[in-house]
């Protein structure tokens, strides 16, 4: 799971319709992933389960002229759409080191440079705005963290996959010891048996329980 800032500045708006109508624009313009936690929709019930956010939340009056602004709208999963709702605390500095709360807008923040992913993939605000973000929008759910962890645990599989192709092919035809063929025999064995514990888990997880929808 990745973060990337929005180039909103580089996407033609709609000419026509109004925010309801242009969800399928934003998907693609967000790279089919929730702006906030950057869970992909593949994962989190395909894009019935996103919703077009509004990062100016439209019921605030002095916002509602943003209402069908596609410079205003962005792709959101519907767990941190709905955690975030109306919630507006600051509007955002004029410079983003400022220790202050607000959201930090996707088009003009990279939000990797919000987060540290720690070793048990938590992640960590950077900064008072970070910080927020992450207790608000509740970052840390169970299921995000378990996207991590599969995310980092596939990528390294898929490389060891690989090396123990190039090592195949370069020892093929040439007589193996019988404690190399064990070891390579054991090897992919592992690989194989962490692939499976891992989609077992994200099988029997829940990916939401009540009182994480409640918080």
């Amino acid at each position: 799971m990745k973060w990337f800032r929005i180039p909103k500045e580089s996407t033609t708006p709609p000419t026509s319709g109004s925010y309801q109508d242009w969800k399928p624009q934003l998907a693609d313009e967000g790279r089919f992933q929730c702006v906030y936690c950057a869970i992909h929709e593949n994962n989190f019930g395909g894009t019935r389960n996103f919703h077009v956010e509004h990062y100016r939340p439209k019921s605030i009056a002095r916002f509602r002229h943003l209402i069908d602004d596609f410079n205003n709208l962005y792709y959101a999963c519907s767990i941190c759409n709905c955690f975030k709702g109306n919630d507006w605390p600051n509007d955002p500095p004029s410079n983003p080191s400022i220790p202050l709360v607000y959201y930090p807008e996707p088009s003009k923040m990279d939000y990797n440079k919000l987060f540290v992913v720690r070793e048990d993939w938590i992640i960590n605000g950077q900064s008072v705005a970070a910080k927020y973000l992450v207790e608000k929008l509740y970052l840390n759910r169970p299921q995000l963290i378990l996207e991590r962890r599969s995310k980092f645990l596939l990528n390294r599989l898929e490389k060891e996959v690989k090396h123990l192709q190039l090592l195949s092919r370069r020892i093929s035809g040439s007589e193996l010891s019988i404690e190399l063929k064990e070891f390579l025999y054991q090897k992919s064995v592992d690989m194989l048996s962490k692939a499976v514990s891992l989609l077992v888990q994200k099988e029997s997880i829940r990916p939401y329980k009540a009182e994480d929808i409640e918080k």
